[in-house]
């Protein structure tokens, strides 16, 4: 069991299926406790931007899983295709409301962006609640799917995990992804791709949350020793994420114009 509260974490990306990340959270707060993990770094990328910043919001699991619950109830009701960015928006400006709220994320929170055209960026300091709000939705966009536009320093981003979907401060940082096998926690292998982004029903997100304690406690089970962390990628995987990265900023570059004449 690892005993001691790691001073950093990881989420990568993983869309509808963040429920994952609620049950490890869940987990990890009875392991050590909220106060400790309050006091950690985080660094996030897509869906694990949104999950980094909650957790240093100081939202406990319970807090979370209201959000994503009533999350699934309005998608439910008004569909997912472009409505998704308006949900986390609300859900961002309820959290900031006092103008100086962005500073105590500075140098805490880490939030991973692709830059042009295959750069991966991470933004940690933020001068305005709006300019926090701006990053956290560009780690989030995907093309047509999000509405939210914005650019950070007239500069656009897309999807943070889309050219790079696993990071780490050093080897105590605890990686959590819900599809590479090199990350600590993952789900690899274990769902298949609807499940994971696409089933909206309650009954998959219990399915996920579940699933998300028990690869937690498996994890920290094992024997406290540093996990060297190493970064590679297969051809196959690269030339994968090239196709998928130029894809994207194809269709974003194509929205950006469509918002330039409209």
């Amino acid at each position: 069991m690892k005993k001691k509260c790691p001073n950093s974490f990881f989420f990568s990306g993983g869309g509808l299926s963040a429920a994952f990340y609620v049950g490890i959270y869940k987990k990890m707060s009875e392991v050590w406790s909220y106060e400790a993990l309050f006091k950690a770094k985080y660094l996030g990328n897509y869906a694990g931007a949104m999950m980094s910043f909650l957790i240093l919001s100081e939202k406990k699991y319970q807090d979370m899983d209201k959000l994503y619950l009533t999350f699934l109830k309005d998608i439910e009701k008004t569909g997912i295709f472009g409505n998704v960015s308006n949900y986390i928006n609300d859900v961002l400006n309820s959290i900031l409301v006092n103008e100086d709220d962005y500073k105590k994320y500075n140098y805490r929170l880490y939030i991973g962006l692709t830059e042009f055209p295959l750069k991966y960026k991470i933004i940690y300091e933020w001068k305005s609640n709006q300019e926090l709000i701006d990053t956290i939705h560009a780690s989030m966009h995907i093309p047509f799917y999000s509405t939210h536009t914005k650019k950070i320093n007239n500069k656009i981003y897309i999807h943070g995990a889309v050219w790079h979907d696993y990071q780490f401060f050093n080897d105590d940082t605890i990686t959590i992804s819900q599809w590479n096998k090199l990350a600590d926690i993952n789900l690899n292998n274990i769902l298949n791709y609807n499940d994971k982004f696409f089933n909206l029903k309650k009954e998959n997100y219990s399915k996920l949350f579940d699933l998300g304690y028990q690869k937690c406690e498996e994890f920290l089970n094992k024997e406290d020793v540093i996990i060297k962390k190493n970064y590679e990628y297969s051809a196959l995987n690269g030339a994968f994420y090239i196709t998928v990265t130029i894809l994207f900023w194809i269709l974003r570059y194509i929205q950006e114009l469509i918002i330039l004449i409209t």
